[in-house]
């Protein structure tokens, strides 16, 4: 009978654990302040970041992938392949704010502003592969 009872609180306790959320990080998603704040707030589990691209088995907050000054039209392409949770591609500017991104290519124009892209995620899974062009590279 003690075994018994052993093994229903190994499976509550697990189901239990299993249920909860991966981070709380996922309820910065709708946060603008936060997505407008200078620091980086986020989890990740099993993160793989190589030059122009990540890849993610989960992920929850905001995380900046590049920062740079621009003056001129911004070209940034976005390959995304999200397979679970809530994510968004974001530029955060100075005087523009926060502007969503969308798959494919995205252009937008600032001017001396200084510019982050940012991720944004609530448990996503998934990968983003993407590639800026800055008035100086192009």
């Amino acid at each position: 009978m003690k075994k018994m009872m052993g093994i229903l609180i190994v499976f509550i306790l697990t189901f239990t654990l299993s249920a909860c959320n991966f981070s709380a990080h996922g309820e910065l998603y709708d946060d603008e302040d936060k997505m407008m704040a200078s620091g980086d707030t986020y989890s990740f589990l099993g993160m793989v970041e190589l030059n122009d691209s990540i890849e993610f088995n989960r992920f929850s907050g905001i995380y900046t992938l590049k920062s740079f000054n621009v003056n001129g039209t911004l070209t940034i392409d976005l390959d995304m392949n999200i397979t679970s949770g809530r994510f968004k591609v974001i530029l955060v500017s100075d005087d523009d704010g926060i502007q969503e991104l969308v798959e494919g290519i995205n252009q937008v124009t600032l001017i001396d502003d200084r510019a982050r892209l940012r991720i944004v995620g609530d448990d996503a899974k998934g990968s983003l592969n993407f590639s800026i062009e800055t008035p100086s590279s192009l």
